[in-house]
């Protein structure tokens, strides 16, 4: 088999099998650098600064901070119907109390 036809060469024409080798390596060196430019350009868009949120990670947030509200909301409720003071109110208070009684020790 002194010559083979390969449809790679450029012209397909009759090449011989020495010139095969020369061949698939170009072939295969073009294919490599596409192949390098193709990963660089898309790890580049990947790694874009602009981080932009999708449609369900910002309807997770308003979920979130709806929740937060209704947390908040029900705790005041519960305050104003059980009469409840908190550590801070009760704290406040007691400094109200010792304060009083520090400014009638004085007088």
């Amino acid at each position: 088999m002194p010559y083979a036809y390969c449809a790679c060469s450029l012209g397909k024409e009759h090449i011989s099998p020495k010139n095969i080798k020369e061949e698939t390596m170009t072939i295969l060196k073009r294919l490599a650098v596409f192949a390098i430019g193709l990963i660089l350009a898309l790890s580049l868009a990947a790694c874009s600064d602009e981080k932009k949120e999708g449609p369900a990670e910002e309807m997770g947030k308003k979920i979130d901070q709806t929740m937060d509200q209704a947390q908040e909301t029900a705790k005041d409720i519960q305050k104003d119907l059980t009469g409840e003071k908190g550590p801070a109110e009760k704290a406040g208070e007691k400094i109200d109390e010792t304060m009083q009684e520090m400014q009638g020790k004085k007088e």
